[in-house]
């Protein structure tokens, strides 16, 4: 078997790096006779900021490269059918340090590369040098407006915000509910947020004219267009958390916050179009965990940060915000993904999956009449789209939108953490973090994070239930009925509301997520079939399709070719099918045997580990096969002749998977591997794989 070809290295070159780096090598420079850069910090003034231990001037500067090769090196696009190879970028970092003590450390660079792969999905590797030039590199510092010079003696809190309203309400909390003065980091971006952010900063001052609010911001200048080719920029919060970790430092605070409702947060295939990569990980436990380890490997204490809102819903944290006594401010933030696209009349875009949370959440909540419909661009409710906008972008919208009620509803039915973490394996990778921040065992932080998206759940549920017994209702007295785009009709075409377009059930029923990952779904006479994200494959029905939606369908289970032929007829499954109560052959039996021995090797591990309720259910596998053998095999253990009927369903089966994967190859040759590797074939049939989530 050939190997994977390597991975294609980035090279980046940085600061004084620079003078010895390789042809073909991406060089950032911050200063000199020709910067392609330049970082700027609004807030604080150069005499502040001189104040600063070299070491996180370094962290900055840092966190900046990383920020702009991220944008320079393209992912390929998101209908790469690899994105493997393509999707995850490998970086090899050389950089020009003023504290090269504190840097050049394996501790450093493991949590550095650990972090920030997490973050992005990227693979880093970092080498430090020193700074060779005569001066470090130097920041840009100035006022923010005609802000007055503050002491920064006395501040008790520094936090994030972006000017979105979770944290709005985190800066809410702490200034007006608290009583606080804080420290409010942001990234000077867009002019558009840049105002909103200072407006609504603007509004936290004169309601609590008594506080003290210094709002510090950073911005990044790309002075060559080369350097902003590539969108999707998941590693900016490191760029923020190493500010606001500076900033802390500075002022002699040992943390610093995020504010993130805990859906977001521990980012869970919500929808099948924001998974992985393409959905943020800012607050994962993980990435914040890292980020704290980072930040105290360069303090003179250990550092800290936090999430305050990470078992909370969105619709709690508008109950938070009501709290906090600033609940007419939320028509004022801007919770939008696509901030490119906003405009002074429709600050959200309306479809995207922050757009779609924050306008079900808000009727969840009971709190609709602050965020009003006119906010939108696209209004789900109603199904209102600007004029000219596509068909496929349509189609797009209505799939995020039922793709998002579909999710919680499945995170409403879940009965416990244990099933969500079967459903949801991705889970797993929070609980780390969750244990070490809160001093919790595995199974409490499972449970907390179970108890929230099992209450976010149960707020979608609310809000439907209330969007039914308004929107509904008016609708049908109108003479045109429900508008088919809407909320209320798309969800009555699923017989997911009580009202609505029955006729449409059979053509809603066959909608495909967009970006789902992983696709195996019969449409009419058509299957659409998709793997890893890559372009969505359309191929005619055939018996060994289905039969392998059918394995899709049960992973990790055994079922046998008679079973499947009565599944693909629509008959019961007869007991003949699941016994196998005919004559085995030797194939079958060796096949028995080599599955017996798995469970056994898996069984001495289960018990290793002290897993005793997999111990438990391995040993009844073990015996119900034991017993299988000793009735059809005999006391001397050797096969019997196969009946007429066993060897029709073993050859029938087996042979239309066969061809069915050779079809599949024409098209998509990984995939085609990856059904040939994962599915076992002959009379015991099985899909191996249990981790991957498909959309059958």
């Amino acid at each position: 078997m050939s190997s994977s070809p390597p991975r294609s290295v980035h090279y980046v070159a940085c600061g004084s790096a620079t003078h010895s780096a390789p042809e073909g090598a991406l060089c950032l420079l911050l200063h000199g006779t020709s910067p392609n850069l330049s970082v700027d910090i609004a807030g604080l003034d150069h005499q502040l900021m001189t104040r600063v231990a070299p070491r996180f001037r370094d962290l900055i500067r840092l966190a900046s490269y990383v920020l702009v090769a991220d944008q320079a090196v393209t992912r390929g696009g998101e209908d790469t059918l690899d994105l493997g190879k393509r999707w995850r970028r490998d970086f090899k970092f050389v950089v020009g340090v003023e504290d090269l003590d504190a840097w050049d450390r394996d501790e450093m660079r493991q949590v550095l590369e650990s972090t920030l792969h997490t973050l992005t999905d990227d693979f880093f590797t970092f080498e430090f040098v020193p700074q060779l030039d005569s001066e470090p590199e130097q920041l840009n510092f100035g006022a923010v407006g005609d802000d007055p010079f503050l002491p920064l003696e006395g501040f008790e809190s520094v936090q994030l915000f972006s000017g979105g309203m979770d944290s709005f309400t985190g800066a809410a909390e702490e200034i007006l509910g608290n009583d606080r003065d804080v420290i409010l980091v942001s990234h000077r971006s867009a002019s558009k947020t840049w105002k909103l952010q200072r407006n609504l900063i603007d509004d936290l001052r004169q309601r609590a004219p008594s506080r003290r609010i210094l709002h510090v911001a950073v911005s990044m200048e790309k002075h060559a267009k080369e350097l902003r080719r590539e969108r999707t920029q998941r590693s900016r919060s490191f760029l923020y958390a190493a500010l606001a970790g500076t900033v802390a430092n500075l002022v002699g605070l040992d943390f610093i916050r995020f504010y993130e409702n805990g859906i977001v947060g521990m980012n869970l295939p919500v929808l099948p179009q924001v998974v992985g990569t393409r959905a943020t990980r800012t607050t994962h436990p993980e990435v914040l965990r890292g980020f704290a380890k980072i930040l105290s490997l360069l303090s003179p204490q250990p550092m800290r940060v936090e999430n305050p809102f990470e078992f909370l819903s969105r619709a709690e944290v508008a109950e938070r915000l009501n709290d906090a006594g600033a609940i007419d401010l939320l028509s004022k933030t801007v919770s939008c993904a696509h901030v490119h696209k906003s405009s002074t009349m429709h600050p959200h875009c309306g479809v995207c999956s922050q757009c779609v949370d924050r306008r079900i959440s808000m009727l969840a909540a009971g709190f609709a009449e602050h965020d009003p419909a006119e906010a939108y661009a696209v209004d789900i409710l109603r199904g209102q789209h600007p004029s000219g906008e596509t068909d496929v972008l349509k189609e797009r919208d209505r799939t995020m939108i039922v793709g998002y009620v579909d999710a919680a509803d499945r995170f409403r039915s879940l009965a416990s953490p244990l099933q969500l973490q079967h459903r949801y394996p991705e889970v797993t990778r929070a609980i780390p973090g969750l244990t070490e921040r809160y001093d919790v065992d595995a199974d409490e932080a499972l449970r907390r994070v179970y108890e929230v998206h099992k209450r976010h759940g149960e707020g979608v549920d609310r809000a439907i239930a209330a969007l039914f017994d308004t929107e509904t209702l008016r609708a049908l007295r109108r003479p045109n009925g429900i508008p088919a785009d809407s909320l209320p009709a798309l969800l009555g075409a699923r017989g997911l509301g009580a009202s609505g377009c029955p006729q449409q059930q059979e053509e809603a029923l066959e909608i495909v997520p967009a970006d789902a990952e992983h696709v195996f779904r019969r449409q009419g006479q058509n299957w659409t079939l998709k793997y890893r994200g890559g372009k969505p494959l359309i191929m005619n029905h055939t018996k060994g399709l289905h039969y392998i939606s059918f394995l899709l369908r049960h992973p990790g289970e055994q079922l046998t070719a008679l079973a499947l032929i009565d599944l693909d007829e629509g008959r019961e499954i007869g007991s003949h099918a699941l016994s196998t109560s005919f004559s085995i052959d030797e194939e079958t039996l060796s096949s028995v045997r080599s599955k017996m021995q798995e469970l056994r090797t898996d069984l001495a591990q289960a018990e290793e580990y002290y897993d005793y309720a997999e111990a438990e259910r391995l040993r009844g596998e073990i015996q119900k096969l034991e017993d299988y053998v000793r009735r059809e095999a005999g006391l001397g253990g050797k096969a019997r002749r196969e009946s007429p009927e066993q060897k029709r369903a073993r050859t029938s089966v087996s042979n239309a998977i066969t061809r069915a994967i050779r079809a599949v190859r024409k098209e998509h040759p990984a995939f085609a591997d990856y059904l040939k590797l994962q599915i076992q074939t002959g009379f015991f049939l099985q899909y191996r794989d249990t981790n991957t989530h498909w959309v059958l």
